[in-house]
């Protein structure tokens, strides 16, 4: 980063990218529900983006002035994380989806969000080396229960076993 947007914005980037990234995963848990609002009705859709757009500059303007780049990055942040709840909020009053995919997703959403946190305080190498692992660990404990159906669990078992046999 340092070689293309100079020494000064690679030291001072740093916050303003943490919100980037929690501001992505928001987003993208936000990106199939956005399709299915899209496909039912798009009048609603674009109705909320232009409902979205003078908060969303209001927000850019007032911390863009206050925190420059960082406030860019919270602004947009915030935006997406209006236009999930939105757009979640569309589809269950649709009766597109009920209150458990809504609580899932924020649960998720959340998590994720959580650990984006403990990660950006988190000091030195080794330590958020840890941090990673574990969270990794958690990451395929969670998706073998919750995300894997039986039978996917079963394909991978049937692909794993060859490997085990031959220790």
């Amino acid at each position: 980063m340092r070689v293309r947007l100079g020494e000064e914005f690679a030291r001072n980037s740093t916050t303003a990218v943490q919100w980037l990234a929690a501001g992505m995963l928001v987003n993208a848990l936000a990106q199939v529900a956005y399709g299915l609002a899209q496909s039912s009705r798009p009048d609603l859709v674009f109705g909320r983006l232009l409902l979205e757009l003078p908060v969303y500059f209001g927000a850019l303007w007032l911390l863009l002035g206050a925190y420059g780049l960082v406030g860019a990055a919270i602004a947009w942040t915030g935006r997406a994380a209006l236009d999930a709840g939105l757009i979640y909020a569309l589809l269950y009053r649709l009766s597109l989806i009920g209150t458990a995919s809504v609580l899932r997703v924020t649960a998720y959403c959340g998590a994720g969000l959580a650990a984006f946190a403990v990660a950006a305080v988190l000091d030195g190498a080794a330590v958020k080396g840890v941090f990673l692992l574990i969270t990794l660990a958690l990451f395929g404990v969670i998706a073998w229960r919750r995300v894997l159906q039986p039978d996917e669990r079963e394909r991978v078992r049937g692909r794993l076993r060859p490997l085990w046999a031959t220790r």
